[in-house]
């Protein structure tokens, strides 16, 4: 999946969903979901209201995005959307969806710290690229 296609798709995520259902600490890069309201469920075999109350039963409260990918990324589903971690932090934090790529200062994937992530452009991105042979960091410059 391309990161322009990851982008499009978090992105209809709003902020003010993500806010409502997910708890950041920009200290440690850890994720909770948060009680979410039953505006968040919608009826089908079960009212929105009896799936609202199932979720967070099941989930407010534990920890989120907690799944990661074959690079180590930490990611999760929100409204039968994929969103990644370091994405929603910036987005919590800035109030939007960041507008380039998030670039993990320390090179670590799961750490998700407000003070480990930027916003970059795709050069500057792999500048930074642990998974990059030095002839292909060499060219990003």
């Amino acid at each position: 999946m391309s990161l322009l296609h990851t982008n499009r798709v978090a992105s209809k995520v709003s902020v003010d969903h993500l806010a409502a259902a997910i708890q950041y600490d920009p200290e440690t890069g850890d994720f909770h979901w948060k009680q979410r309201p039953v505006e968040h469920f919608h009826d089908g075999g079960k009212t929105a209201a009896q799936r609202c109350a199932m979720w967070n039963g099941k989930f407010a409260g534990r920890p989120a995005l907690t799944c990661r990918d074959p690079r180590g990324y930490r990611k999760g589903m929100l409204n039968q959307k994929m969103v990644w971690a370091h994405r929603v932090a910036l987005a919590l934090h800035l109030g939007e969806w960041p507008d380039g790529e998030v670039d993990h200062i320390n090179r670590d994937k799961a750490d998700n710290r407000l003070a480990n992530l930027r916003v970059v452009t795709h050069r500057e991105n792999r500048l930074n690229c642990p998974d990059c042979d030095p002839k292909q960091r060499r060219e990003a410059a």
